[in-house]
Parts: C-alpha cells; structure tokens; sequence
C-alpha cells in the first residue's frame, strides 16, 4: 500500500539494465479522463494506492515503459546501449507504427532499412525483405501505388547496409530521425484567447524549448521559446504563463508578427499566457517542462561523477564495437576469403571431378578396347594356333611330297636310266631289226634273182614279162621302203618294237610259205619236164599265196598258174 511510482519505475529500471534512468518514464492512461493527451505520467512521489482508488474497481492499471524527454544529439548524449536501444523501440513505434511523428515517403524505406538491419542482420537474397513490408513500413508505404516502390527502395537500402552491427544501426536511425520536424515533441491543445475559445491552437514542448503552432499544422510553428529564453514557468488552474526573457536568444524563433495573445509585459520579462484543456494538462506541462529544462541546464554544465563513469564505460563499449567490428570484419574478409577459397577449391574440385569422370570414362574406355584387345590377341593367337598347327600341317604334307618326290624322282631317274638302256636296247634292237630287213630283202632279193634264173633257164622268163616283173619288184622294194618310213615316223618304240614283230612273223611265214611255193614249183618243174600229170596238192590258191607273197612272188606264181 505504501509503494510510490518511484519504487515501481526503479524495479523497471533494474530489470531492463538501465542507468540512464532520467529520460524514462512509466505512463499510463485513466479510463473518463479529460486529458488532452489521453495519458498521464506516474509521478515519482505518487503512492500506487491513491492512483488505484482513482480508477474503477474492475479496470486494471496498465503502465508502459516509455521516453519521457528526449535528447538533443543521440550521438553524444545517449551514453550506454540500453538507453540507446530504448530510444530506438521508441522512435520506431512513433514514426513506423504508430506513425505520430510525420516521415518523408523516401525517408520512410531507409529508416525501416536500418531497422531491419538492426533486428535480423545482413541482408540475405534467400529471404528477401517482403515479409518486412507490414512489420516495419507504416500503413501510407504500403499503398497499392506505392509499395512496390517502397519495397525496391526499401530491399536496395537494405542491401546496402551489409556489415553494419546492431548498435550502429540503431544510432544511424535515430539520427536520421532526428531531422524531423516532430522529433521529441509532445503536443497538448491549448487556447490563446481564454478558456475553450476557438479555434484552439498546439502547444509542442521538446528538449531545446516550446513552440506554438496553429491548429493545422503541427510541424512548422509560428512562435518558439527556448529553455534558455524562459525565466520562469506557472500555472494557475487552466491558465499557464511563461515568462521570457527581454533580449530572445538567436534559438528563439517566431513570425514576424506574433500573437497578440501571448504578448504581455511581466515583472522582470514578457509574459505568454495561455489555456490548456483542465488543470491535470496544466500540471502535466508544468512537470514536462521543468524536466525538460532541468536536463537542457544539466547538458551545459561539467558531467556529475556518475555520467562520467558512463562516459568512460560508454567508450570503453565503442571501443570494443570497434574492436568487436574489426575483428568482425576480419573474420568476414577471412570467411569470404575461405568462400573464396572454397569457391576455388570447389571449383577445383569440380574440375578434378570432371576430369576424374573423364579419366574414369577414359579408363573404361580404354578397358573396354584392352578388353577388346586382349579377346582380339586371344582370336590372334587362336588363329595363329590354327595357322601354325595348319602349317605344320602343311610343312609335314610338304616334308612327305618332299619324301614322295624324291621317291619319284629316284624312281624317275631309275626309270629314265632303265628307260635310257631300254632306249639304246631298242636301238640296238632296232638295227638288228633294221639289219635283218635288209637281210630279208637281200635274201628276197636273191630268191627273185635265183627264181629269175630259174625261170629263165627253164625258158618261161619274157622280156616283157621280165621287165615288168623287175619294174613291180623295184616298186615293191620302194613301197615296202616307203612304208617302213612311214610307218616307223610317228611310233613309239614299244609299237614299233610290236610292228617289228609283226613284219618278222609275217616275214617268217611268208617265207616259209614261199620256200613252200618253191617245193611245189619245182616239183611242177620238174614234173613238166617229165611230161607227167602234177600231182594233186601242188596247185596253190593264187588269193592265198597273193596274201602271203610280195608282189613280185605273186606276179611269178600268177605267171605259173598261167602257165
């Protein structure tokens, strides 16, 4: 019961981490209530029991955790990266999703760029930045006619901001915001011309000062008092005055005619007076403003002892971003030097791979033709085997041809030396033959010369008959020469040897039948000479003898058969 708003910011404090303790506030919101900003400030001093027992029993009390003054460099005055990060989930629920502060549409992609970059990292083409579009862009970007725009700016922005760490991310946003006409300003309606007098106009209260704005515009004002111009601040109910000083300062600035309204000379300074919406809202800017220039003083004067010490805690952390970052970025240049690397070695690889597919295609080509080969030298040396044996074959058959020539050679020399003595035996023959002949017809020769002188000494040999008897013995000499001639050209020697036979039997018999002739012609001779009958038996048939006589015995015989 006795817990204050102090006791319960302090354990929000110490549950996210935060020092910087004095530009945070709890805020929350009173169901009924007539404030002009719809939320109120937990005070510090303010027990939780009198802020229940304003509020009905059944609704609960929700606090949120909000920037309650903000700063004027985010750079230098935000010190520690829990503060910083606060202020970033501020600015991005205030520009990007509750949209109160007014952005630029090109200035709204790049700040939910580093948004982006803060929250997931570097950009990755696998992802892509579509699902980014309703989580971080407000609902003006995503326009049917302009979210295609905003997307490209937003994923080209995106991409650009590769390396960038968290923190960083998170300052370059909140300096980008920074040059907005709305940054860190709180609104609250007021009236210049007394109580609800209309039109109302804007008050805007910030950390370098207040300013007045009209009812339509909330971004350029037309009269601003810096915290160094104002001397003092009070209100009374509804009515609150500020008193400034004689000389503005050159921050201070306005129209070239202000309001009439907050004109007023005051004791000490000119007096701006004007009305807010109730005396809670009178309350709630006078505690804003006190704060806001509580903490403008503070910036101008030496660091306490213990924003020091977040000082130099704040740049031992710089430090060790930039070491952290160099290291990172060491570690990047190393992994995209061993993705090189790899690249290369994959790329090798590849490379060793293909030429291994080939080498393997090669090899089993070259398997394939020694396959080939060897089955060719196998059919080779098969047919070789064949051919040899084949030619063995064939020497053996020669060998024995050889064998069987020279058998027959010897046999045809035997043959020849028998033939050549057979040759000069029927040579030999041949002459005898040749000599018996010529005997033969000597002999026959003589027997006509002895028939002939026979003849004529017996008176039955005419001239005539003489002559021609002598003419057709002279031709039977050259016919039988004649075809002995040709009888003998073209025989072989064992036809002639057979024809030599022949003549020589045919000779003998013809010679016996002539010397048979010759018994019975002188027996008839003689019987003639007698004058006694011839016997029976002597005549001989003259066909017979003309068969077996030459032509010269047969004329004589025809003569005697005449006779």
């Amino acid at each position: 019961p006795k817990c204050t708003g102090q006791d319960v910011f302090n354990l929000a404090c110490v549950t996210f981490g935060i020092r910087e303790t004095w530009y945070f506030g709890l805020q929350f919101s009173e169901p009924g209530s007539d404030s002009g900003s719809g939320s109120w400030w937990l005070r510090p001093d303010r027990r939780l029991s009198e802020v229940v027992r304003s509020l009905p029993a059944s609704c609960p009390l929700h606090f949120f955790f909000h920037v309650r003054f903000w700063v004027e460099d985010v750079g230098e005055d935000l010190l520690l990266e829990a503060t910083v990060h606060l202020f970033y989930l501020e600015v991005k629920d205030l520009v990007l999703t509750r949209q109160q502060w007014a952005a630029s549409p090109d200035l709204l992609p790049l700040l939910a760029a580093y948004a982006a970059q803060a929250e997931l990292g570097d950009f990755d083409p696998a992802v892509g930045c579509d699902h980014l579009l309703g989580r971080l862009l407000p609902a003006q970007a995503q326009q049917p006619e302009t979210a295609a725009a905003c997307a490209e700016k937003l994923r080209d922005h995106y991409r650009d901001l590769a390396g960038l760490g968290r923190v960083e991310a998170q300052i370059e946003m909140l300096r980008l915001s920074q040059d907005l006409e709305m940054f860190g300003l709180v609104y609250f309606p007021i009236h210049a011309n007394g109580p609800d007098s209309d039109p109302p106009s804007w008050l805007g209260i910030s950390c370098f000062g207040v300013s007045f704005y009209e009812q339509a515009s909330l971004v350029k004002p037309h009269r601003r008092l810096a915290w160094s111009d104002i001397r003092r601040m009070s209100c009374r109910d509804r009515k609150f005055t500020l008193v400034a000083n004689e000389a503005p300062s050159a921050s201070s600035a306005g129209s070239d005619e202000p309001p009439t309204c907050f004109g007023g000379e005051h004791r000490g300074g000119r007096a701006v007076s004007f009305w807010t919406g109730s005396p809670a809202d009178s309350k709630q800017i006078l505690r804003l403003c006190v704060g806001n220039h509580e903490l403008y003083m503070t910036r101008r004067m030496p660091d306490t002892i213990e924003r020091q010490q977040m000082r130099a805690t704040a740049r031992e952390e710089r430090a060790r971003r930039l070491l952290d970052k160099q290291r990172l970025a060491k570690e990047v240049e190393g992994r995209a030097a061993a993705e090189r690397l790899r690249g290369a070695a994959e790329e090798k690889a590849g490379q060793l791979g293909q030429q291994l597919a080939k080498s393997e295609a090669m090899l089993g080509l070259l398997s394939e033709r020694a396959r080939l080969a060897e089955d060719e030298m196998k059919m080779l040396s098969e047919q070789r085997d064949r051919q040899l044996a084949h030619m063995r074959h064939i020497h053996a058959q020669l060998l024995a041809e050889k064998q069987s020539l020279a058998e027959r050679a010897s046999q045809f020399e035997s043959l020849l030396l028998t033939l050549s003595e057979e040759a000069s035996v029927t040579e030999a023959e041949r002459d005898c033959l040749r000599q018996q002949l010529a005997y033969a017809r000597q002999g026959e020769k003589s027997l006509l010369a002895k028939l002939e002188s026979l003849l004529r000494s017996v008176g039955v040999w005419s001239s005539a008959g003489a002559s021609d008897s002598s003419a057709e013995l002279q031709g039977f000499g050259a016919l039988a020469a004649d075809a002995e001639t040709e009888e003998t050209s073209g025989l072989s020697t064992a036809e002639l040897l057979a024809r030599l036979q022949a003549e020589r039997q045919l000779f003998t018999d013809g010679s016996a039948a002539f010397e048979a002739d010759l018994r019975q012609l002188r027996s008839r001779v003689q019987a003639a000479r007698l004058g006694a009958p011839i016997p029976a038996g002597c005549h001989s048939s003259p066909g017979i003898r003309a068969g077996r006589l030459s032509n010269g015995s047969r004329a004589a015989v025809t003569y005697f058969d005449e006779l």
